[in-house]
């Protein structure tokens, strides 16, 4: 029997590239479960942690409100381009805004598809209203965020 070991680094690989395990005559791709800290965007709080499909609502809210290229943090495969739609006719914004959520997404082998995309009327003038559901490994999360210049709501539901 060959023997393995893990490459490990100091930090977990990007979500979009699983772990892999080697030695000289095999390579073999391995998951890691989802763990992480668990986010409060309500309360501006981490508080305990999360795993599974509650990790993925985490994972899709981080990434469709982080502007991708602002961050030095995140490589530039992180995140959403979406400043350049601020100010834009609604009829523009609604018909790139799947392509965008799709594109920011898909990338993570845990996402298996993003579908059924809706779009609701807001109060505000400047905002837009979109769900849409993601098939994840875990099972599929239906996401409701409005977009705003001025700030950004989000909502996620375990379908």
């Amino acid at each position: 029997m060959l023997s393995q070991r893990e490459i490990t680094l100091n930090m977990p690989p990007p979500p979009s590239m699983p772990p892999v395990v080697a030695d000289a005559d095999e390579v073999r791709v391995v998951n890691h479960p989802t763990f992480t800290y668990r986010l409060l965007p309500e309360s501006n709080r981490i508080m305990g942690n999360v795993d599974g499909l509650l990790a993925m609502e985490q994972f899709v809210f981080k990434v469709i409100f982080t502007e991708r290229y602002d961050y030095l943090i995140y490589n530039w495969n992180y995140g959403i381009e979406l400043k350049d739609l601020f100010g834009k006719p609604k009829s523009f914004v609604k018909a790139e805004l799947p392509r965008r959520i799709t594109e920011a997404l898909i990338g993570d082998y845990r996402v298996l598809a993003v579908r059924d995309f809706s779009f609701g009327e807001t109060v505000q003038r400047e905002a837009v209203c979109v769900s849409f559901t993601v098939e994840t490994i875990y099972g599929d999360v239906t996401i409701a965020p409005m977009f705003s210049y001025e700030q950004a709501v989000f909502i996620a539901k375990a379908a």
